[in-house]
């Protein structure tokens, strides 16, 4: 089967329509006729309306938009990334790392998620879950004060990738967050850069199958110019939005082609 670029325009706006007929609209359920879109999980087509990242904008990001902890705020949200968890643990206006593990232990104790299971964490700084996320990690991390106030996405993800346990998603989660903050409020770079992670990469080979690694980010910009032709009622895009759903057209092909099944269900909309 031919991939076609109007098929990525076609599975934006399906998924963004999804949105709006649930939560602008209020329309009843299927808020879709694509089989696939009705019974597997996708992100929305603009991570700013996902549910955890909107609940860290109002209760973490916005609240505390001029905090000097919020950089590293936005560390130990991606990091554990499961709103009850943060919820517990509250913002660090003092980052406290014991009463913090503490506090993370108790939910694991009774039973409860402590972390989101939408991303792989790393397993190789030794010791307990918990521990390696708040010791080896963020600890060190806010010890550090490391600043992230930069000219450039691009460069805040490569200061932010030096540090233990962030990795190119990881960094690219935090740095994304931050732009829509006063830390990089004035990056150069949001309609030229992005992270292109394996899924966004996979997402790029299947609409240009001959593509060479040198290519992955000026195809990505392309698609960012040509999004100007998609209908009004959709936002404008960033390249962070391609990227995201790059990755996100990945999995929907997989499905529709019979490669393999997202994991996340729903029981039907």
């Amino acid at each position: 089967m031919k991939i076609l670029e109007s098929d990525f325009w076609e599975f934006i706006l399906k998924r963004h329509m999804i949105y709006r007929r649930r939560f602008e609209l209020h329309l009843p359920k299927p808020w879709t006729e694509d089989p696939i879109l009705q019974h597997y999980r996708f992100c929305n087509v603009f991570r700013e309306l996902d549910m955890t990242t909107k609940w860290i904008r109002s209760h973490w990001r916005e609240p505390y938009m001029c905090h000097p902890n919020l950089s590293f705020a936005m560390s130990v949200a991606r990091q554990i990334n499961h709103v009850s968890t943060l919820e517990a643990i509250g913002f660090p206006e003092q980052w406290n790392p014991k009463r913090v593990m503490k506090r993370m232990q108790k939910r694991k104790d009774a039973g409860l998620q402590v972390y989101t299971g939408a991303y792989m964490l790393t397993g190789t700084l030794g010791g307990g879950k918990i521990e390696q996320t708040v010791m080896k990690i963020l600890d060190p991390l806010f010890k550090l004060n490391l600043n992230l106030n930069c000219a450039t996405l691009e460069e805040a993800n490569s200061r932010l990738r030096m540090q233990a346990g962030f990795g190119g998603f990881m960094a690219y989660e935090v740095i994304t967050d931050l732009r829509h903050t006063p830390v990089l409020w004035s990056a150069t770079d949001t309609m030229t850069w992005c992270h292109l992670g394996p899924g966004a990469v996979r997402g790029i080979k299947r609409l240009f199958p001959n593509v060479q690694r040198s290519e992955y980010l000026p195809r990505t910009q392309t698609l960012l110019s040509e999004s100007t032709r998609l209908p009004s009622w959709v936002p404008k895009l960033e390249m962070r939005d391609i990227e995201h759903c790059l990755c996100e057209f990945d999995k929907y092909m997989r499905v529709k082609l019979d490669e393999g099944r997202p994991r996340s269900r729903y029981n039907g909309i």
